[in-house]
């Protein structure tokens, strides 16, 4: 029986060794991973010859001899040793993302281009679009030059559209920076807040390139923060008014309102808001990461830092053309979940 399992364990182990050893010399691993690979695959091998390692273990440990003991002992070191290689794989994702968003964002940036006179803002209303050309005049052409007597500029990010969306931006006057490729509405935001910085200025707004969102609306949105009651202010529909929402959809926001609420230990009443206001100073202690569905992320990352959040009533408009980037109602209910529970368990 014991010989049995240990031609297995060593066929395994020289397995392991052969892969690494290969996917190295073909440059599609690191020497670290081919290190810990044969390190692992040794260690197996060194079980399977000597089971005795494992009883000395086992001993040391205080555990009382019998048939199984032995091998319990392997499975724990087992699980152990997957657990730390777990934690490292994380960790190096982790890294591996953040390296790539800011390596998109360097891209991007290259892209920016400033209408003369809007090099300095106070209020930056950064729109994320994706083929969205045929929205995006009438909605840029709503906003506000000024707020409460700040001056607005509106900030476009073309997320990768395959349509005119930057050249339209361009002849209403807009500051606009691109993507090279589709990132999705978080990841576009964080570009946004990065050109915002740049202009100086202190108050970001968040809007949709569709017109579902009324600038007119817009200082009520900000007035919190400029009067230095709020961080954080979200539009709420719920507050307000929605026109033209399918009933799932109504439900969905609902019922992801009270999760949200429970996650945050704060009561939210409009969580997939896209129209909000913020502070420069909220938006670097944030640390958003989502790239999509980003809503619910903000609001308990908001929360886990501490700043003051307010809702003020707005009104959501349908969309003035073409159709939803949105996925359907199921996907759409799933992703928003899993986003936000990524987002509390950081």
């Amino acid at each position: 029986m014991i010989f049995a399992l240990r031609v297995p364990a060593i066929a395994l182990a020289v397995v392991v060794v052969l892969v690494a050893f290969r996917a190295y010399r073909r440059g599609r691993t690191a020497r670290f991973t081919l290190v810990f690979a044969v390190a692992i695959a040794v260690g197996v091998a060194a079980v399977a010859v000597s089971p005795s390692i494992v009883y000395a273990v086992r001993d040391r440990l205080g555990i009382p001899a019998d048939r199984l003991s032995g091998l319990v002992v392997a499975l724990v070191i087992v699980t152990g040793v997957q657990m730390l290689m777990l934690l490292w794989i994380l960790g190096r994702l982790d890294a591996s993302r953040r390296v790539l968003d800011h390596t998109f964002a360097a891209v991007a940036l290259h892209t920016l281009e400033v209408p003369p006179g809007n090099g300095s803002a106070d209020i930056a209303v950064v729109i994320p679009a994706l083929d969205e050309a045929a929205s995006l005049p009438l909605t840029l052409n709503a906003i506000p030059l000024q707020v409460h007597e700040a001056k607005v500029v509106p900030i476009v990010v073309d997320d990768g559209s395959r349509d005119a969306t930057r050249q339209v931006a361009q002849g209403a006057t807009a500051a606009v920076v691109s993507h090279p490729v589709t990132r999705g509405g978080g990841a576009a935001l964080r570009l946004g807040y990065e050109v915002a910085e740049r202009l100086g200025a202190k108050t970001i707004v968040t809007m949709d390139a569709d017109g579902q969102h009324d600038p007119k609306e817009m200082p009520q949105l900000v007035a919190p923060i400029l009067e230095g009651r709020a961080d954080l202010v979200i539009g709420s529909r719920v507050l307000g008014q929605q026109h033209g929402a399918r009933l799932a959809r109504r439900l969905g926001v609902r019922t992801f309102n009270s999760v949200i609420s429970l996650l945050a230990r704060k009561r939210v009443t409009d969580c997939a808001s896209g129209y909000r206001a913020l502070s420069v100073e909220a938006v670097e202690r944030l640390r958003l990461r989502e790239d999509q569905f980003h809503t619910g992320e903000t609001i308990l990352a908001a929360v886990r830092v501490r700043l003051r959040l307010e809702e003020v009533p707005v009104t959501i408009h349908p969309r003035l053309e073409g159709a939803s980037k949105k996925p359907g109602t199921v996907r759409y209910g799933f992703a928003f979940l899993r986003a936000m529970v990524r987002a509390w368990m950081r």
